[in-house]
């Protein structure tokens, strides 16, 4: 009878430190990561160079190498940082790149072979409107307000996925070590209410591919990939869930 009361009572202990492990699990799940965009009065002239108004804008540096980890000798190699603030009518990034070998699409010997956006020297642009926050593949969508927008080094005009890409203005510049863009978008384009404590969904990705114009074809798997976000994968323009926050600040620079 006892060891019957024993075995009860420790059967009831193990399922409840399952519980408590479970429920331990879920109360843990890590936050978004999350940022401020500081509102300006001065907007910055779009032409690939650091503004003085930049110098007031905080630095976030890109830190999760998240896709071709393997291909990155070192911070030379990839590595990145953005620059995030506002106005009353547009977003303004300045992302900057250290990048040792520059992606020349000259250089792909075969036509066929002209690569998309992310597979070339690229910053990708994810926005979710609304923060919705649906951890799963497929839950980025442009009628819910999401958007993706492609800056491919050294190619004009704006590459993704996206219901509109109207009044988006950038530029891009070389340095020796890397390049530079500079990008405003009317928040109407993005379907966002620009005013204090807006939050919305952001990601920021840079890839890179140190393409050889020895090989007699490109090769995808030469690609890498940092993130602000997302740790793991590449996953951003297709799952909202990855997406960190931005909110938008009511500090003036």
């Amino acid at each position: 009878m006892i060891r019957l009361i024993s075995k009860k009572y420790s059967d009831l202990f193990g399922k409840s430190v399952q519980i408590f492990l479970v429920l331990s699990l879920i109360s843990c799940k890590s936050s978004p990561i999350a940022n401020v965009a500081n509102y300006i009065y001065l907007s910055p002239v779009i032409d690939g160079k650091m503004d003085t108004m930049w110098y007031k804008v905080p630095d976030v540096k890109l830190n999760n190498y998240n896709l071709g980890t393997e291909n990155v000798k070192d911070s030379n190699d990839l590595s990145a940082d953005f620059r995030i603030a506002w106005d009353s009518s547009r977003l303004y990034l300045l992302v900057k790149v250290t990048d040792d070998i520059k992606f020349d699409v000259s250089k792909v010997k075969c036509a066929m072979d002209i690569p998309r956006g992310y597979e070339c020297d690229c910053i990708e642009l994810c926005f979710d409107a609304k923060n919705r926050k649906i951890n799963k593949l497929g839950s980025f969508d442009i009628k819910d307000g999401d958007s993706r927008y492609e800056f491919v080094y050294d190619r004009k005009g704006i590459t993704g996925t996206f219901k509109s890409n109207k009044g988006i203005v950038f530029a891009q510049s070389d340095a020796p070590d890397g390049y530079m863009f500079e990008i405003a978008i009317p928040f109407e384009t993005l379907s966002i209410l620009p005013k204090p404590d807006c939050t919305f969904g952001f990601e920021i990705s840079i890839y890179d591919n140190d393409y050889s114009p020895d090989l007699p074809f490109y090769n995808f798997d030469n690609r890498s990939a940092i993130s602000w976000s997302q740790k793991q994968g590449a996953e951003a323009w297709r799952n909202t869930g990855l997406l960190g926050n931005i909110t938008l600040s009511k500090n003036k620079n």
